[in-house]
């Protein structure tokens, strides 16, 4: 379930999801390995998990109904979400469900996807590692919706099937700092730092909840773990110049946006970096704004 997040404390935040098809059976035949450090993060979203088996039909003829299904969500979403609807009442499952809700999100409908996604890792027929990740799906569009109360519990769900799950403890992370509970991101951020010491992630992560919570130099210490684990992390860049602008040093503000944006020119960190250099050139500087600092999506 690794994806990078671009938007985090956004309650607004776009989630752009990859809901194609995949390997559906064959991930839900065997669990993923055990929870673990990975190398390092990848740049680009990984494959989202896929849902859980349908109902029994055919299993070839209902592979086949999904992968048809998935595609033509992908290029008519209206007519998908059409026919998953009937498909679903003719014992299509979990399966058209599944379809359905990656329809509406292509609609631009992500509050009714995620009240299925959400109902479906409750309640699908599916080993936990599977309704964990279908939860996570879930929780990352309740954020694009505006509802981190919402992305909260469907994370809290997803550790309940999958405790300790990186993941799962960022997303639910981002959703208690979404509602300015920052304590409680720090601690889910801290047992991610112990699981993962070796990714810059949640180490900016943490530290943007540190400056908000007026803890500056525990955040300064977060930043430069981050960056020495990756100096042109453009995430930690914009961090660190809202933490430098914080304590007055706007010169120093004003390097850290400009390297965050020679970093990554078109990621979402550079057009914020480019924000705050507008502010700092016409004189305005924003009183406790909040940092997208990155690391999950759309």
């Amino acid at each position: 379930m690794s994806r990078r997040r671009t938007m985090p404390w956004t309650a607004g935040a776009t989630v752009l999801l990859s809901l194609a098809a995949v390997a559906w059976w064959s991930f839900t035949r065997e669990a993923p390995p055990a929870i673990a450090d990975p190398p390092a993060p990848a740049a680009a979203p990984a494959e989202p998990a896929a849902p859980p088996p349908a109902r029994p039909r055919d299993a070839e003829v209902a592979g086949s109904d999904y992968e048809r299904c998935m595609a033509l969500a992908m290029i008519d979403p209206a007519r998908a979400l059409a026919e998953a609807q009937t498909w679903a009442r003719d014992e299509g499952g979990d399966a058209a469900q599944h379809c359905a809700a990656t329809a509406l999100i292509q609609l631009g409908e992500p509050e009714r996807a995620a009240e299925l996604l959400e109902r479906l890792g409750r309640e699908a027929l599916a080993p936990p590692h599977a309704r964990a990740a279908l939860l996570a799906q879930a929780g990352q569009l309740w954020l694009a919706a505006g509802r981190p109360d919402r992305a909260h519990a469907a994370a809290t769900l997803g550790l309940a099937a999958r405790p300790g799950d990186p993941e799962l403890l960022t997303d639910r992370a981002i959703a208690a700092a979404s509602q300015g509970r920052f304590d409680e991101a720090i601690e889910d951020l801290s047992r991610v730092v112990d699981l993962r010491p070796r990714q810059a992630e949640p180490l900016v992560l943490r530290a943007s909840a540190w400056r908000q919570l007026g803890q500056p130099d525990l955040a300064g210490d977060d930043l430069a773990r981050a960056l020495a684990l990756d100096p042109a992390n453009p995430e930690a860049l914009l961090e660190r110049g809202l933490l430098r602008r914080d304590q007055g040093d706007l010169a120093a503000a004003r390097a850290d946006w400009e390297a965050a944006i020679r970093a990554a020119p078109r990621s979402a960190a550079a057009a914020l970096a480019r924000e705050h250099l507008a502010r700092l050139d016409g004189g305005a500087v924003a009183d406790g704004e909040v940092s997208p600092a990155a690391g999950r999506a759309p």
